[in-house]
């Protein structure tokens, strides 16, 4: 009988490792897709809120400059890039999300809400 419960003991921890195994893998998927969902929000916030700054003074604002009354924490933590153009404006965003080393980019521009990801992360 102390056998059985031996198995049923190895059986019960090699369950719990696996489980804090796969638990810490999608904890990670996790956190990595909410950083890429909250900065695709983020640019089409941006978008919005830039068509509405062109609609009442007929000019696009740089949301990177601080002076233009647009101070947003979340901003800080990616590398922004901001370039008028004559008929609009394009933001391109660039990020290493899964901290692997290399950075992903990341676009919207006046054309369109649309967030366009430029290179892979």
């Amino acid at each position: 009988m102390p056998t059985r419960w031996r198995e049923r003991l190895e059986v019960l921890l090699l369950a719990v490792a696996l489980y804090a195994v796969g638990a810490s893998v999608f904890l990670r998927v996790g956190r990595i897709a909410r950083r890429q969902i909250e900065l695709e929000a983020g640019l089409e916030q941006l978008y919005l809120i830039e068509q509405e700054h062109y609609a009442a003074t007929r000019r696009y604002f740089d949301p990177t400059v601080r002076e233009e009354g647009f101070v947003w924490p979340w901003m800080d933590q990616f590398e922004w890039e901001y370039r008028p153009t004559p008929a609009g404006f394009r933001l391109v965003v660039r990020a290493d999300l899964d901290e692997d080393g290399e950075a992903g980019a990341w676009s919207i521009d006046a054309s369109s809400p649309g967030v366009r990801q430029l290179v892979d992360d």
